[in-house]
C-alpha cells in the first residue's frame, strides 16, 4: 500500500468514527429529554425541595456502559444508575444519622425484655463475645461510638453477640467504621560493605601521623614500613619507651590492613 493509499484510509477512518460519534450523540440526546422528562413527571407532586434534579448530559451519558449499541438500553441504565446513587445516598444519611429502615433485629432478641442492670450487663458480656469472634472490627473508642449510637438509634435496648455482627455489618458497608491501623514494618537498615579497593587507597593515602622533626606526613602504609626507632618515635613520642601493650594498641587501625605486595 503507498503512502497515498495509507494515508486516505485513516482519513476514511477517522471521518467513519466522527459520523459514528456524532449519531451516538444525537441518539443519546433524545434519551437525555426522556429521561429529565420522566423525572419531572414523576416528581410533579413533590414539594420542590425534595424533588430530584437530573444530572446534566455529560455525566448521564458517563454512566453508560461503552459497548451497549441500542441507545434505548444505555439511556435505561444510565437513569437506573442514578437513581441507584440517590437511593444510596439516602440509605448512607440514615445509617449514618438516622433510623436505618434496612436493618432487621434477629430472632435471637425480638421480644427479650430484661431490666436496664440487666441488659447493661447482657449487652456487656455480648459485646465480648462478638470482638472475640469478628477479627474485622476495631474495638476502637470512635467505632464502640457509633456501633453504640447506631443502635440506639434503631431502638435497640438489647444486644446480644448476632445484634452487634449485624451492626458492624452494616456500618462497615457504608465506611462508617475505622478499619485496624496499618503496622508498617520499619525498613531493615542497608548495610555497606567495605570496598577493598577504597580501603587499600586510604591504607596507602590517609596520614596517621607526622614526624615533629621535619612535618613529613605518614600514611599507615608508610609508617608500617619504618625502622623500629622512627616506628616508636611517630607513634609513640620522642622520649617515650612503649610497653608490650602499646605496640599491640598502636597496631589496631580503624581499618583491616590489606596484605602489603
Amino acid at each position: 500500500m503507498s503512502a497515498r493509499d495509507d494515508a486516505a484510509t485513516r482519513e476514511r477512518r477517522a471521518w467513519t468514527n466522527q459520523q459514528a460519534a456524532k449519531s451516538r450523540d444525537e441518539e443519546d440526546s433524545r434519551q437525555y429529554d426522556l429521561y429529565v422528562a420522566e423525572l419531572k413527571g414523576e416528581q410533579h407532586r413533590v414539594v420542590t425541595a425534595a424533588q430530584i434534579t437530573p444530572l446534566d448530559f455529560e455525566r448521564w451519558t458517563a454512566l453508560m456502559p461503552d459497548g451497549e449499541p441500542d441507545p434505548v438500553v444505555r439511556g435505561a441504565i444510565a437513569t437506573n444508575k442514578h437513581l441507584l446513587q440517590i437511593a444510596n445516598q439516602a440509605t448512607l444519611e440514615s445509617t449514618r444519622n438516622g433510623k436505618d429502615a434496612e436493618f432487621a433485629l434477629p430472632q435471637s432478641v425480638v421480644g427479650k425484655n430484661m431490666s436496664f442492670v440487666d441488659a447493661q450487663t447482657f449487652n456487656g458480656k455480648e459485646f465480648r463475645v462478638f470482638c472475640d469472634s469478628e477479627p474485622e472490627f476495631h474495638p476502637s473508642v470512635n467505632n464502640i461510638r457509633v456501633l453504640r449510637d447506631y443502635l440506639l438509634r434503631n431502638g435497640i435496648q438489647i444486644s446480644d453477640a448476632k445484634v452487634y455482627k449485624l451492626a458492624f455489618e452494616r456500618l462497615r458497608a457504608f465506611g462508617l467504621l475505622e478499619p485496624w491501623p496499618v503496622e508498617v514494618e520499619p525498613e531493615p537498615e542497608a548495610t555497606v560493605e567495605p570496598d577493598p579497593e577504597a580501603e587499600w587507597d586510604r591504607y596507602r593515602s590517609e596520614v596517621v601521623a607526622r614526624d615533629p622533626r621535619d612535618g613529613t606526613e605518614y600514611s599507615a602504609y608508610q609508617l608500617d614500613r619504618t625502622d623500629s626507632e622512627t616506628y616508636r618515635r611517630l607513634v609513640f613520642g620522642e622520649f617515650y619507651k612503649p610497653q608490650v601493650t602499646d605496640v599491640i594498641q598502636a597496631g589496631k587501625w580503624p581499618f583491616a590492613r590489606p596484605q602489603s605486595n
